[in-house]
């Protein structure tokens, strides 16, 4: 399957060239910009992983509710697996160097919580599930677009963002 953007081809989307940033200060000339930057990710709402209740900025989910059909050699498909649903899940997050701070600003997908808890609900006990998370406080390296530098942030936060970024993707670095 080819996947097309208006005005831009797959290949171009792929294969986008990113500025690496060492600093996040560097960031405050680079409105509009396409950068990877590195920092430790603080959430800014909360999200819990549905199978440990431990904290995190992002969750991928899959689960593999119990199959009804036969087997393929026409035995009991009684522990079989005939399919998986999966979902991911993420938060808006900040990363901060000293004085400054990055809203890393994300697609939250589908709610995880309410997809578990209803496949709980259908399925019970013979549902099994994993997930891969990355954990509050994890060194993540995030590549986006530098979206806006505002001017001073605003009155309702105790620290303001200087700078808005929005993600087309990011992994957890390992340390």
């Amino acid at each position: 399957m080819v996947a097309w953007v208006v005005g831009r081809s797959l290949f171009a989307r792929l294969f986008r060239r990113y500025h690496s940033v060492t600093t996040l200060s560097a960031l405050l000339d680079m409105a509009g910009d396409r950068v990877e930057i590195e920092g430790f990710a603080d959430p800014v709402a909360r999200l819990e992983d549905p199978l440990s209740g431990e904290r995190c900025v992002a969750i991928e989910y899959r689960a593999w509710p119990p199959s009804t059909t036969l087997g393929i050699d026409g035995g009991s498909g009684h522990n079989g697996r005939a399919y998986q649903l999966a979902a991911q899940q993420a938060v808006d997050f900040t990363l901060t160097d000293g004085p400054i701070s990055v809203l890393v600003r994300v697609d939250a997908g589908k709610s995880v919580d309410a997809l578990h808890t209803r496949l709980l609900e259908q399925f019970g006990v013979g549902l099994r599930a994993e997930t891969d998370t990355v954990a509050t406080g994890a060194k993540i390296r995030v590549a986006g677009r530098v979206d806006r530098v505002p001017h001073g942030g605003s009155p309702h936060r105790t620290a303001p963002q200087t700078i808005s970024l929005v993600a087309d993707r990011f992994w957890v670095v390992e340390a």
